[in-house]
């Protein structure tokens, strides 16, 4: 892939093509004057010419003196064979018959994109933001571990943050080579729209050449985490059929602030407070740290819909509430709230994965025996660890057992910690649905019936 800035190069370029460069594209940048290399325009003045040379080092530059003639396609053509060639947002003389000249020198299929112009600081931070989003769902998709050529399921609703999630997937540079399975669920709450929804989908999806599955539920639930079920559920069943490395959902920086209020309204413990998280077993969320104004900047750069769900806007569902009345009345304390609440969330995630990693330990320790579906703990072993370890060795050893078909919360953990601390009567029962734990003889039985 090469990219190429036929005038003055911008610090916002400057920073593109390093990304673009860091996951592994073929990079040369072309200038057109020689003084272009020292003065880069959009700098900040403390720099000096030492430090802008410094930064734009890693790029292959190249002075299109060296080429010959300024307006020489055929040179630049011959000498870099572009799969992308970026030009300046003012190369119009460069670009005529560009593609007369790419065509007679066989290159078909390469593409041609112009660099926006970074002229105004508000244009800068709007349009450099949307122009990267998919430079930043790289970045976090080498940071979740995700290989080229991975198989993704990709959930898709028709919002904006799914929809600029696909977008933006399928704009990855052709290393990544990702093949795409989009997986929408109509829940047929909204009649028409429902309906409409699934066959934006459908035709997106078909233009960006992913494959598609709509599953059409039956007598949806109206709660959220009703809803939610059968998503995942869906989403888990097609990722077992088509083979895929794991599930993308398009979750925001909002969505995350979002849901620490919601379980600190309905109570929750540290496991909790840590809220979602990028990486949930196969489920990857990439845009966890992304703001949602990005998103919806992204897909009015690339000038593609998305759909409006009307009940987002009312306030019957909880989320909604807190999402236009809570939150805002938050912030008329403080303003920083958002960032105050996910520093938390960041502290409690990493306090509990200690606690977690110390749980899996004991429970290694204390374990009498085990099956698919039931373990055996040691009573005294348990009995002697500090309450934290003892809700999260439960939790452990129930995630064990029932994988993530038992939803466990603290409520949940304290009940059979409080049984199974006091002792009432030997062989106490406790049943969550289809989990039932038990102690007997010394011994803590945890079993998932079938």
């Amino acid at each position: 892939m090469v990219f190429g800035t036929f005038d003055v190069l911008h610090d916002g370029h400057t920073n593109f093509f390093k990304n673009a460069k860091k996951h592994g594209d073929q990079l040369i940048v072309v200038l057109a004057r020689d003084e272009t290399i020292l003065k880069i325009k959009g700098m900040r003045p403390q720099h000096s010419e030492a430090e802008r040379l410094a930064m734009v080092q890693e790029l292959d530059i190249v002075d299109v003196a060296t080429l010959g003639n300024t307006g020489d396609k055929h040179a630049v053509i011959e000498r870099f064979s572009p799969d992308v060639l970026c030009l300046g947002y003012d190369q119009r003389s460069f670009d005529k018959g560009l593609r007369t000249a790419l065509n007679d020198r066989g290159f078909m299929n390469t593409e041609i994109h112009r660099l926006p112009s970074f002229r105004k600081s508000s244009e800068k931070s709007s349009i450099y933001k949307a122009h990267m989003l998919p430079v930043r769902l790289a970045d976090s998709l080498v940071a979740l571990h995700v290989p080229h050529n991975a198989k993704l399921i990709v959930g898709v609703s028709g919002g904006s943050d799914s929809t600029a999630l696909l977008c933006a997937l399928a704009a990855l540079p052709k290393p990544w080579n990702l093949s795409l399975h989009v997986c929408h669920v109509n829940y047929g709450l909204r009649g028409k729209d429902s309906s409409q929804d699934s066959e934006f989908i459908s035709a997106l999806s078909d233009r960006l050449n992913a494959a598609v599955s709509i599953h059409a539920a039956e007598d949806s639930p109206t709660d959220e985490a009703g809803l939610r079920d059968i998503r995942r559920a869906f989403f888990q069943q097609e990722l077992q059929k088509v083979g895929a490395h794991a599930i993308l959902l398009g979750h925001t920086y909002e969505d995350q602030v979002e849901t620490i209020l919601l379980r600190l309204i309905r109570g929750t413990g540290l496991k909790g407070l840590s809220a979602m998280r990028a990486r949930s077993s196969n489920i990857l969320r990439p845009f966890l740290h992304i703001h949602k104004k990005s998103l919806v900047q992204y897909l009015k750069y690339i000038r593609q819909d998305w759909r409006e769900d009307s009940t987002n806007a009312e306030t019957e569902y909880l989320r909604n509430k807190v999402r236009h009345d809570l939150l805002p009345l938050l912030q008329s304390y403080n303003p920083n709230i958002p960032e105050r609440l996910t520093a938390i969330a960041e502290a409690a995630n990493a306090d509990y994965a200690y606690i977690r990693a110390q749980a899996e330990a004991m429970l290694s320790l204390l374990q009498k025996s085990s099956s698919p579906h039931a373990v055996s703990l040691d009573y005294a072993g348990w009995r002697a660890l500090p309450r934290a370890l003892q809700h999260e060795v439960l939790r452990c050893a129930i995630r064990r057992v029932a994988g993530e078909l038992a939803s466990i919360t603290l409520v949940h953990l304290e009940e059979a910690s409080e049984m199974l601390t006091n002792r009432r009567t030997e062989g106490q029962k406790l049943f969550f649905g289809r989990l039932r734990i038990q102690e007997e003889y010394d011994i803590i039985s945890i079993t998932f019936l079938q």
